[in-house]
């Protein structure tokens, strides 16, 4: 018992006799008859559409020897269209004929939809028929289909199992917000590194908030810049905020003196950031702050120059295209509700979610890359237009994210691999969410360690004695 096709080609001329049974004048290897009918080489039947599907979830029966896993790629011929689905999970079932159960393998799959012009996934308006086959194609797909250009914009990954190259839009990513998120280790710094590269080859001015000292190290051929206070600076912040907290009841005298501080700081930021976004020659800067055990210091100062960026966006609107990187969002845009933040460290993130919020009227774009989702205020979260999902495990992340991705999807993040993650958003051109992988490059690899190396080598330094 099962779905088959009719391969050979038969007439009515060829039936004569009711019952009759008839030799096949050819004979057709099976890869010839699967040629045929998916209208492409070297391809397999994966299954065929089973009930229960629907235009956005296909559900599909394996074939006995068909070998998909969660992420691969599988293809339906539907009105002359290439329709592509991905595999977001499966079942088992079993149907009983008397007393000779049989059992059976239901995959899930979700709609990408119609590739088109070699760069985008177009979503196909309607359900397959019942029993339609949906095949897997194991070749190169670029050299299948031809070569990309490069004006779709940049590769951000490939489905699971094809060489099928899915693209991001640089300009929607900086228009709208985007969020990379994943555990560490995931390869979500890798995809950041290559979303800046590609907003300096686009002409935006790219200010980054890195506390980690890494991208100083990997985007040095950026030839970026460094803002931020002096060491003085900075120290004498720390101390007045030390002053407030410790004063006498009130502080008054405590808090004018930090109110002048600020307000001396921000006339000098000011005038650095006019600086560098007027700058025909500085595309990327780096914001440092030398190391500051106040959590309230290192807030205040980034408050300032976010603020000091905001200013000069409004004033000159749409004049340059600007894009924040908050690297360690939680520590920079923390969900202070209920955290132990006193009053006045909650106006300062409730000052720079509002700077997310406002952003994109004038301009400016954020790329927010973190570990900890659920640490991160959920208010500028909720902005972002594009998520790119690394493995995750939390439920609390998890729980936000059901409000981004199909309940399908959410249940792929813990189980995603190294470099492997979800895209969906106006950055990626696909209408859909779509599971990605990106390729392992042994130089990144040897690159990223030998830096980890070199920065762990100054605290070694100081540990040793003067014989050492």
């Amino acid at each position: 018992m099962g779905t088959g096709f009719l391969a050979a080609h038969l007439t009515s001329s060829d039936f004569q006799v009711r019952g009759e049974v008839l030799p096949l004048q050819e004979s057709r290897s099976v890869e010839e008859i699967t040629t045929e009918i998916a209208g492409a080489a070297n391809c397999t039947i994966a299954g065929f559409v089973v009930e229960g599907s629907t235009i956005s979830t296909v559900r599909f029966e394996l074939c006995g020897d068909a070998v998909v896993h969660e992420g691969f790629a599988v293809f339906a011929l539907l009105d002359g269209k290439r329709v592509y689905y991905q595999v977001v999970g499966a079942e088992t079932g079993e149907e009983s004929f008397d007393s000779n159960p049989l059992g059976k393998q239901i995959a899930i799959a979700s709609q990408l939809g119609s590739f088109v012009d070699q760069s985008s996934f177009e979503k196909f308006p309607w359900i397959p028929p019942m029993n339609t086959p949906l095949f897997r194609q194991d070749i190169d797909f670029k050299s299948a289909d031809g070569d990309v250009d490069e004006h779709y914009g940049f590769l951000v990954g490939k489905v699971p199992s094809t060489d099928i190259p899915v693209y991001g839009l640089i300009e929607s990513m900086v228009d709208h917000h985007t969020a990379i998120l994943g555990a560490t280790g995931t390869g979500k710094t890798e995809l950041a590194l290559d979303v800046i590269r590609q907003a300096l080859s686009e002409d935006t001015k790219v200010f980054c908030v890195d506390f980690t000292g890494e991208y100083k190290h990997r985007l040095k051929d950026c030839r970026p810049i460094f803002l931020g206070p002096s060491k003085e600076q900075a120290d004498e912040l720390d101390a007045k905020l030390f002053d407030v907290e410790t004063g006498s009841y009130g502080a008054g005298t405590e808090k004018r003196a930090l109110r002048e501080e600020m307000d001396k700081l921000r006339g000098e930021t000011k005038n650095k950031v006019a600086e560098f976004l007027e700058s025909e020659e500085n595309y990327f800067t780096i914001f440092e702050l030398a190391e500051i055990t106040n959590s309230a210091a290192t807030l205040s100062l980034t408050e300032l120059y976010l603020s000091a960026i905001m200013d000069w966006a409004r004033k000159h609107r749409q004049a340059r295209k600007i894009l924040i990187v908050l690297e360690e969002a939680h520590t920079i845009v923390p969900e202070s509700t209920g955290s132990g933040f006193d009053f006045g460290t909650q106006w300062i993130v409730s000052k720079i979610g509002q700077i997310a919020l406002q952003g994109r009227k004038y301009g400016v774009g954020l790329l927010i890359i973190t570990q900890r989702t659920a640490l991160v205020s959920k208010t500028i979260l909720s902005q972002c237009n594009t998520f790119l999902t690394h493995s995750l495990i939390d439920q609390t992340s998890l729980g936000f994210l059901t409000n981004v991705y199909s309940p399908d999807h959410c249940r792929l993040i813990p189980n995603l691999g190294k470099f492997e993650f979800i895209a969906y958003g106006k950055g990626i051109l696909a209408d859909n969410p779509i599971v990605l992988k990106r390729d392992f490059d042994p130089k990144i690899k040897a690159a990223s360690d030998a830096l980890r190396k070199e920065l762990k080598k100054p605290a070694a330094d100081e540990a040793a004695t003067p014989e050492e």
